[in-house]
């Protein structure tokens, strides 16, 4: 019979240094926003390309489209991110939408 090899236990808190954590960063952009969606898809690359910015996690972009007028399906994709656990939520660009976004955010970030 061979013995089994149990690895020294670790206080919960830490983290092997060779794993990332994964941070999911979300993204709302109107249909015409492919400027502000390549922005912000080029600074998760940035942000994850220095490791002396976040040297054991990575940034991951989930990026969500949405009317610019359409309210009820920012706060479905709002959900949906949230539901995914985003990290932070970026977007969208019209008052309209950013509003319902917004009281969403402020509702859930106490929980």
């Amino acid at each position: 019979m061979m013995p089994c090899f149990v690895p020294p236990e670790r206080p919960a808190n830490t983290v092997s240094p060779l794993v990332d954590i994964p941070f999911p960063a979300g993204g709302l952009f109107h249909p015409d926003d492919d400027h502000q969606e390549i922005a912000f898809r080029y600074a998760v690359e940035k942000i994850n390309s220095d490791r002396t910015i976040l040297p054991r996690s990575k940034l991951l972009a989930q990026i969500e489209r949405i009317s610019p007028q359409d309210s009820f399906l920012a706060s479905k994709r709002v959900c949906h991110l949230l539901g995914v656990g985003v990290a932070a939520i970026f977007g969208p660009q019209s008052s309209h939408t950013a509003s319902h976004v917004q009281s969403i955010c402020d509702t859930m970030e106490g929980w």
